[in-house]
């Protein structure tokens, strides 16, 4: 279901990158609304890889890193956009944010995928799937 949904996150930012007109956007939101698959799995994944009594630790480093890019992300894709808007702009693309964007899911994909596949490996083998 996780890789459902950062794939659906993909999508989304190519769709916002190349959106010219206004109608295109509420197509993207499509896959947008299919991103948020993401969110739970992933807290149930990180959550089976600590003991019960690091539960709390683990969901306020989680949600101190949200914050973080909560923070850190509109200073830093707004810097990208005037980057590349500005009359004197060497390429002119409205859509660096979101390009931006799709870079760093691409990574946080691999990352993802490499360590889950990680995980995979070193539990018992009675319990995967055949």
């Amino acid at each position: 279901m996780t890789m459902i949904g950062l794939f659906f996150a993909l999508i989304a930012m190519l769709g916002y990158m190349f959106a010219v007109q206004g109608w295109m956007v509420y197509v993207v939101f499509v896959c947008t609304v299919l991103e948020y698959l993401v969110h739970a799995p992933i807290r149930s994944i990180a959550a089976a890889q600590v003991p019960a009594n690091a539960q709390g630790e683990l969901q306020g480093v989680m949600t101190s890193i949200t914050s973080l890019s909560l923070i850190i992300g509109p200073i830093f894709y707004t810097f990208l956009f005037e980057q590349f808007t500005h009359k004197n702009a060497v390429f002119h693309f409205s859509g660096a944010p979101f390009a931006g964007s799709f870079c760093m899911l691409f990574l946080a994909i691999l990352v993802f995928a490499f360590s889950v596949r990680q995980s995979l490996k070193e539990l018992p083998r009675d319990i995967l799937p055949k």
